[in-house]
């Protein structure tokens, strides 16, 4: 059988242009971690929005000298204090709160411990303090639209004031996979899963809807109705062995082929077809094949159609941080509105982590061998 060979290129531009468009909702920014942008976002506000302590330790009157301070009371970014202390009075504040005007913090690590709530304090420097918007001046760009919104980015965005976000659902991958052995057992599906782990590192939904022998009856019957949700993966039966009967199956049930090969390798049999509702990927069942295809072909045909930047979270932009985040303990300044809310669980690993509790993503510097641990967490 002779088969249409289009280049991979044109491959691509018309597989994007028989896929749905993906549907717009508005989001939380605690649960917008790992979708897509659906415009440009900005901080409203600095960051932080107003200065701040850096670290653990005692807040005093702004140029307060040293000596003996008696401890009046305890605050947090949950709870900050409501004014500056009186003359000889400090108050123990925990890092990322907010700190009123004419205020100053001395480290804790520079405190000594004089009695029963008194502390002796070197002079206020003000080196434990964090300026508003050191980190990130209002209206600086976070995140563009088609990007995917990492865990940082959607923490940047709350702390600056945004509580949602309009995003991107793509459509779901409907994956049928085809041949008698796989049914029988004798050869193991590994198509499913593989585009399962990888899609879904994408921010793809991925669903299994069936696995068929080689029958030509079945085959169409289950693509055809599959087709009616928008985009489908078949993996297997597209050869020209005598069993391979997916594209003499299918070609009877309304489906037009567009491509009947694709200039990937020597002897690719992948087909691309159009319904009234969607389209379909037809490629062979082996694993090189379906990881070669999804990568060259699948992958950069959702993006172009989608208008988004399918990517994982190594590919992420950095933040755009005035400065590196992962210097002292001031890295936790920037999340103290996020922090109040409840949003931003802290820890003080190295590397300044994170999670952001709503999305149940990890948290993780742009940078560094720690990046690569910022993927999704399995709830």
């Amino acid at each position: 059988m002779e088969h249409r060979i289009v280049p991979l290129v044109k491959a691509i531009r018309l597989l994007a242009r028989a896929l749905p468009a993906p549907r717009r909702c508005r989001c939380p920014l605690a649960r917008a971690a790992g979708r897509y942008a659906a415009g440009d976002y900005a901080a409203a506000a600095p960051v932080p929005a107003c200065r701040a302590a850096g670290r653990d330790g005692f807040l005093v009157r702004a140029g307060a000298a040293s000596g003996v301070y008696r401890v009046a009371g305890a605050y947090s970014p949950a709870a900050p204090p409501p004014d500056i202390p009186e003359d000889g009075a400090a108050y123990r504040v925990e890092k990322g709160s907010p700190l009123p005007d004419g205020a100053d913090v001395v480290p804790a690590a520079r405190a000594t411990l004089v009695g029963t709530n008194a502390v002796r304090l070197p002079p206020a420097s003000g080196e434990a303090a964090v300026a508003c918007g050191s980190l990130l001046a209002a209206g600086t760009p976070v995140v563009a639209r088609g990007e995917r919104i990492s865990p940082g980015a959607a923490a940047l965005l709350r702390a600056s004031g945004l509580a949602e976000v309009e995003v991107l659902d793509p459509p779901v991958v409907h994956v049928v996979v085809i041949g008698t052995e796989i049914v029988a057992g004798v050869v193991p599906d590994l198509a499913t899963p593989w585009l399962r782990d990888t899609l879904g590192g994408l921010g793809i939904t991925v669903t299994p809807v069936a696995t068929l022998p080689d029958e030509e009856d079945r085959i169409r019957d289950c693509i055809v109705d599959t087709l009616a949700g928008g985009c489908v993966v078949a993996c297997g039966g597209t050869g020209e062995g005598l069993t391979d009967l997916t594209r003499a199956a299918i070609r009877p049930g309304g489906i037009r082929f567009v491509a009947e090969s694709v200039a990937l390798s020597p002897g690719s049999t992948a087909a691309i077809a159009f319904a009234r509702a969607g389209a379909g990927l037809f490629m062979p069942g082996d694993h090189e094949s379906v990881a070669a295809l999804t990568h060259a072909l699948l992958r950069p045909a959702l993006a172009r159609g989608l208008g988004m930047k399918i990517g994982s979270w190594e590919e992420a932009a950095p933040l755009p941080l005035v400065r590196p985040w992962s210097g002292p303990g001031e890295v936790h300044a920037f999340v103290s509105a996020a922090i109040r809310e409840g949003a931003i669980e802290v820890m003080d690993a190295p590397g300044a982590g994170g999670v952001l509790g709503g999305a149940r993503h990890a948290l993780m510097p742009p940078g560094g061998n720690e990046r690569r641990q910022a993927v999704p967490v399995p709830p």
